[in-house]
């Protein structure tokens, strides 16, 4: 959900790689993106670095991280911003609703068919 709202943002198309767990979507052919919630350290980003092509560059859309970015020319490093965080849900095996209280329907009235009302 964070990795899609994060490529609509970025104007990123949401296409995530099968094989390559940073190719999350892309704008171009050699330009992608890569939204995690994990701190962004310097052995994952030299891990990215050095799986990335010559031609290819990369967002890393992130909750911080400790890297200097001049030390990757290709790669891009951004914060997620909190208004987007705060409304994603982490941690749940599911999105089910507690509800504490089902609302309840009014009561209706039908004629019947001698046109007296019965309460439904």
């Amino acid at each position: 959900m964070l990795a899609e709202a994060m490529c609509k943002i970025k104007g990123f198309q949401y296409s995530p790689d099968e094989a390559v767990f940073w190719k999350q979507g892309k704008s171009t052919e050699n330009d992608f993106i890569f939204t995690t919630t994990q701190l962004i350290t310097r052995e994952i980003a030299d891990q990215i670095q050095e799986q990335l092509n010559e031609n290819e560059s990369l967002l890393i859309c992130c909750k911080a991280f400790n890297v200097q970015p001049r030390d990757y020319p290709n790669i891009t490093f951004e914060k997620i911003p909190g208004s987007i965080l705060n409304r994603c849900e982490f941690g749940r095996d599911d999105y089910s609703l507690e509800i504490a209280e089902i609302p309840y329907k009014e009561k209706q009235f039908e004629l019947d068919f001698f046109g007296e009302e019965d309460e439904a």
